[in-house]
This record gives structure tokens, C-alpha cells and sequence, in this order.
């Protein structure tokens, strides 16, 4: 039985391949219950970003380059921009980021298609989502607009071991048709995420050394 963590609990969800923690973002729960996490993203939050390690952007790496964990590094860094709300669907093969402009108000939201997520916490209590990006991602506007982002990537790592099997691409695709229809049916989320400010006592995430632990849930 899964046990629901309370609004205000910090959260660090990783995305990971290859065994390691690639991309982690720490954030508050806003809600959790059977139907959705969903976990606010402050400008400033500690986070961690993959970056090849003679310096060059992930995106310059080739498929292969990308698959040697020797010429990847993680770097600290914090989140920065717009504040988001990350919406993981019980049991979706999806989550949606929900980006928003400093008075609140929707700005857009990007469908980023993953691996179903995982939960665990710690030996210390510090609580994880874990996930695996699958590429392709599609970006939504309040105004109904839409567009697939990152179809080239999405290409790239078709068939390549670790990444995406041709027959998991296909369902990938089915998952961006499911998922639009949701976002023209209004029900791509379940919860009213308006407000994107922290209540007053939530505590600041951390980054706890946990986040190097072993990374299982993917490709």
C-alpha cells in the first residue's frame, strides 16, 4: 500500500539511466493521493544537471556519448526561471510541468514522456520520485495551442540500447496521442495548481547525499 506524503514534505525526483541519477530536482508536495503527486519547483531550489565532462552541453553529445557514463558529470546547480508544478498521473507514462508567470497565472505546460515513476525514501526519511525521460515531450498553451518538442532527440535514440526500442517508440507515440486528447478534454491534470507560492512553514529542500544512490527505474 502506498503511503501518501503530507503537502509541505520535501521531494527530489530523479531522472536517471544507465544505473545513475542524471537530472534531480528538489521541490514541496503541494498534494498526493490516488490520483496524483504534485510537487512545486521554486526558483532557487537546489537541483543537479548532466552535463558532459569535458564541458560541452548534454544535447552536443552524440547517442553513444551520451550512453558512456565516463564523459557525463553532475553538476550542481538550482532551479531557475518561471516556478513550475510537476504532475505525476497515478500510473502514467507521463508527467506534466506546469510552468507559471510571476502573478500566478498559467504560462504553459509541457507533457515530458517518462518511465512510470517510482517512490522511496531514504534510511534518513528524505524522499525520492524516480523516473527515466523518454526524449519526446510535447508543450501545451493556455490559449489550446500545441506542438511535439524534441522529435530529433526522440529519432536519435530510437533503437539504441538503454534508450527507446522501436516498439517502445510506438507507444511513446500513443502516449503523446492519449495525452493530447486529455489536454483538449481539460483533464490532462486533476487538480486546480493556480497557486505556485509555498505555505509558510514548509521547509526549503535540500539536497541530501542520497541522491546518488542507485538508479533502477529505467529505461
Amino acid at each position: 500500500m502506498t503511503t501518501h506524503w503530507e503537502p509541505g514534505r520535501p521531494v527530489a525526483v530523479r531522472y536517471g539511466r544507465f544505473g545513475t541519477a542524471r537530472w534531480v530536482y528538489t521541490g514541496n508536495v503541494i498534494a498526493d493521493g490516488p490520483g496524483e503527486l504534485a510537487v512545486l519547483m521554486r526558483p532557487g531550489n537546489p537541483s543537479v544537471e548532466s552535463h558532459a565532462a569535458d564541458g560541452r552541453n548534454v544535447r552536443d553529445l552524440s547517442p553513444d556519448e551520451r550512453a558512456d557514463p565516463r564523459l557525463r558529470a553532475s553538476v550542481p546547480s538550482s532551479w531557475y526561471g518561471e516556478a513550475a508544478v510537476f504532475v505525476f498521473p497515478a500510473g502514467a507514462p507521463w508527467s506534466v510541468w506546469m510552468f507559471f508567470n510571476p502573478d500566478g497565472t498559467p504560462h504553459r505546460a509541457k507533457v515530458n514522456y517518462e518511465r512510470p515513476y517510482v517512490r522511496w525514501t531514504d534510511a534518513d526519511g528524505n524522499a525520492y520520485v524516480d523516473t527515466a525521460d523518454r526524449e519526446l515531450d510535447l508543450v501545451a498553451y493556455p490559449d489550446g495551442t500545441w506542438h511535439l518538442k524534441d522529435e530529433e532527440e526522440f529519432a536519435d535514440v530510437t533503437g539504441r540500447p538503454g534508450y527507446c526500442t522501436p516498439e517502445l517508440a510506438v507507444e511513446v507515440r500513443e502516449h503523446a496521442a492519449a495525452s493530447l486528447a486529455r489536454f483538449k478534454a481539460g483533464t490532462l491534470v486533476l487538480g486546480d495548481y493556480t497557486n505556485t507560492g509555498a505555505g509558510p512553514s514548509w521547509p526549503t529542500p535540500v539536497l541530501a547525499d542520497s541522491w546518488r544512490s542507485p538508479h533502477t527505474n529505467w529505461p
